[in-house]
């Protein structure tokens, strides 16, 4: 959420990004997703509860996927994201509505530019 935020801020959107206020369906799909998995898991006595563990982890690696497109809007010179710049490549466009290979190569020859 914070993150989204920053790029908002960066991108000069209006700073309750979209994320921000669907925060609470995100949530509530979310958590209703995993009680769901969590309630069958219960039913049929599987006591390692594997299958509600694995779903929770799904659900933090896609936020996590959408929140290191965040961080390389706000930051795009961060080491470690960078060697995800072209596999977040749809998320980025999706997120600032251009073509990330300008935005990337003014970056690369080091001119900052101003996204409007």
């Amino acid at each position: 959420m914070f993150w989204g935020v920053f790029a908002s801020i960066k991108l000069k959107k209006f700073v309750l990004s979209e994320g921000f206020r669907e925060t609470f369906n995100k949530i509530t799909m979310y958590a209703s997703m995993l009680l769901m998995v969590h309630a069958i898991v219960k039913s049929i006595h599987e006591e390692w509860f594997l299958a509600t563990r694995l779903s929770c982890a799904l659900a933090a690696a896609c936020e996590l996927w959408s929140i290191s497109a965040n961080m390389l809007i706000v930051k795009p010179d961060m080491v470690f994201l960078k060697l995800f710049r072209l596999q977040l490549k749809g998320e980025i466009e999706k997120k600032i509505g251009m073509n990330t290979d300008i935005l990337f190569g003014f970056i690369k020859i080091g001119i900052c530019i101003e996204i409007e």
